[in-house]
């Protein structure tokens, strides 16, 4: 059987490290490419992450509710 032409042939003059580099990184990326549909999947994460982020948000602007003076006081 002849090999593929879709896939990159090492060269020789590669170091076993620079490999090994190669190899951890692509191994990075499909993790990351994994991760993402997952992610996407996970409806509950999503509510939970959307839930926290209006809570902040909130919080926020309640605290700071009473600071700003009122533009109507003003009239």
């Amino acid at each position: 059987m002849t090999p593929s032409n879709d896939r990159p042939q090492p060269a020789d003059s590669q170091a076993p490290e620079e490999l090994r580099q190669q190899v951890e990184q692509t191994r990075q990326e499909l993790g990351e490419t994994v991760e993402a549909p997952a992610a996407k999947a996970d409806i509950k994460a999503q509510a939970k992450q959307t839930a926290a982020a209006v809570t902040e948000q909130a919080d926020h602007v309640a605290a700071h509710a009473g600071q700003q003076p009122s533009r109507v006081a003003g009239r």
